[in-house]
């Protein structure tokens, strides 16, 4: 992810309050977008924010469900709007992706939407290696015509679930 803080360090949960890292951590997981159009220069805004899991990367278990809201706005007609819980792999081999929950929503230039995922029980579990790398996020995708689609991602690690 682009340097959101302009090159400050990132604080840290010790140094205020939890709801304070809560919105430093949406801040962190918003991303800013500007492209040079014909008419001008168009700013865009996508976040994601999780109600009850803190961090860069949140850890979860499989089984458990997510809550929280994207929220976006846009100077561009929006034709669609989707929120989705999804993994993918990257490494060697064959890639493989999977969607696990989507809300899918009618174009709107601003809004807030609260979404609710379920993690399969069954995973697939997060996984960093040498050779493959198993990935999963909430995504936040703007379809915006004519142009490369916004999105923002809320990455997640998803570990075993506790016996």
């Amino acid at each position: 992810m682009d340097d959101v803080f302009g090159g400050l360090e990132q604080p840290e949960p010790s140094d205020f309050g939890a709801q304070d890292f809560q919105a430093a951590q949406s801040f962190e997981a918003a991303q800013n977008f500007e492209s040079d159009t014909p008419t001008g220069n168009v700013a865009e805004f996508a976040a994601i924010t999780l109600d009850s899991h803190a961090g860069p990367a949140p850890s979860v278990s499989c089984g458990d469900v997510l809550t929280g809201y994207a929220s976006w706005s846009s100077k561009q007609k929006v034709r669609t709007v989707k929120i989705q819980l999804r993994f993918w792999t990257e490494g060697r081999g064959t890639t493989d992706t999977g969607t696990v929950g989507q809300i899918e929503l009618p174009g709107a230039p601003n809004g807030t939407e609260p979404f609710r995922f379920e993690v399969p029980a069954s995973g697939p579990m997060s996984y960093y290696g040498d050779m493959i790398t198993i990935r999963w996020a909430i995504v936040l995708t703007l379809d915006v015509p004519r142009r490369r689609d916004t999105t923002a991602e809320q990455p997640l690690n998803v570990m075993p679930h506790p016996s």
